[in-house]
């Protein structure tokens, strides 16, 4: 079954872009010994597949009656209504076992604009169903993350929401991790000087669960504040 996801993507021809297409490519890591070429391209195995994104509302099904052309309509009413946010510069941070690029600091307006993102298009979604509701307990859930999941189809959404960029899977040990930091600390200092700017929201496409996820349209911000309030986030139940 298809999927649609409404991610953040950098424009080509930025600074974002360049370091997403070295680091994914392996430009940017190609000649490291620790960890080795071959280690790196296992660790980017599970983000390739996604794409260099951040998530905004998670991959989902269309619901029966709902079509592409809707989505994209949508899509495209709620960027002209949204304006572009700002946060803190991106740096490369561990999360987890993961590695990824997140705001060095709060990103009040990042983490709304993503509520409203969930709320506004979710009446296109067809509910997850129960592999996929297993999937996600699996990897044991809090009591609000529970009725997140049952709600909106996924666990981290809201205030459990946490705007990254994947560069990484799992790594092996702390100390991968650490080896990793250490030197993506060059690659990243550009991006770690002026604040992130989120300008855009992108929808993917996948043709099925095996398959990458491919951008299909970016929709540049162009709202206002005044505008923005017809997709002011849910308020979810505690």
């Amino acid at each position: 079954m298809e999927r649609f996801a409404i991610y953040f993507a950098p424009a080509d021809g930025t600074r974002l872009a360049a370091f997403g297409a070295a680091w994914f490519s392996g430009a940017a890591w190609r000649d490291w010994s620790d960890p080795t070429p071959a280690r790196m391209t296992e660790l980017l195995a599970s983000p390739r597949h996604y794409g260099f994104h951040a998530t905004l509302k998670p991959p989902f099904a269309l619901a029966d009656g709902a079509d592409r052309t809707t989505l994209m309509d949508r899509v495209a009413a709620f960027a002209s209504d949204m304006p572009a946010v700002s946060a803190p510069p991106l740096t490369a941070q561990q999360i987890g076992r993961f590695i990824a690029l997140r705001p060095g600091g709060p990103a009040r307006e990042i983490d709304d604009l993503a509520g409203a993102c969930v709320e506004a298009f979710d009446d296109l979604r067809r509910p997850a169903d129960a592999a996929e509701l297993a999937k996600r307990r699996a990897a044991g859930l809090t009591q609000r993350q529970e009725r997140l999941l049952t709600e909106w189809g996924y666990p981290y959404v809201f205030e459990e929401f946490r705007f990254h960029m994947t560069l990484t899977g799992p790594c092996a040990a702390e100390g991968e991790a650490q080896a990793i930091l250490r030197q993506l600390a060059p690659l990243t200092a550009e991006l770690a000087v002026e604040p992130f700017h989120l300008d855009a929201v992108c929808v993917f496409h996948q043709g099925d669960r095996a398959a990458e996820f491919n951008l299909l349209e970016r929709f540049s911000l162009t709202g206002d504040v005044a505008s923005a309030r017809r997709h002011t986030a849910v308020t979810p139940p505690n």
